[in-house]
């Protein structure tokens, strides 16, 4: 039998939503989303060390960064998205995981593609970075 705690984390239940003024709303028709922390490193090795590597501790740039793709819809998150990333504006986005972790902060839509086939459903994919310090709470 699997272990229950892992039936916690469901990919569906990652979830990705944007602020629009009075209320965090979800961005709708996603299907795919993944989240990426980034700490850069900072090399202090010289050649009075051993032969390791050294790193400068707390030193270099956080960064964190998201992707989601889904099928293009009229829900109310996507379309506001879609004013943020025309507008060039930084929304504020909260990222919540099944496993009960939260991510919410400013976030620059690096990327924002759309495609379709005349036959099947348009699809999106985009692309965030942080823009600042985002705050991390376990829900």
């Amino acid at each position: 039998m699997a272990d229950s705690n892992l039936t916690k984390y469901k990919g569906r239940a990652f979830l990705a939503y944007i602020f629009d003024g009075s209320a965090f709303i979800k961005i709708g028709g996603t299907r795919s989303d993944s989240m990426t922390i980034n700490n850069e490193s900072v090399d202090v090795t010289t050649k009075d060390g051993d032969t390791w590597r050294e790193l400068l501790p707390e030193a270099g740039i956080q960064s964190l960064d998201y992707s989601g793709s889904g099928v293009v819809s009229d829900d109310a998150g996507y379309l506001l998205l879609r004013t943020h990333y025309r507008a060039n504006t930084f929304p504020t986005i909260r990222l919540v995981s099944s496993g009960g972790d939260m991510v919410e902060g400013l976030f620059q839509i690096t990327s924002a593609e759309k495609a379709g086939d005349h036959n099947n459903e348009q699809n999106f994919s985009l692309s965030l970075a942080s823009a600042g310090t985002p705050t991390f709470t376990d829900v």
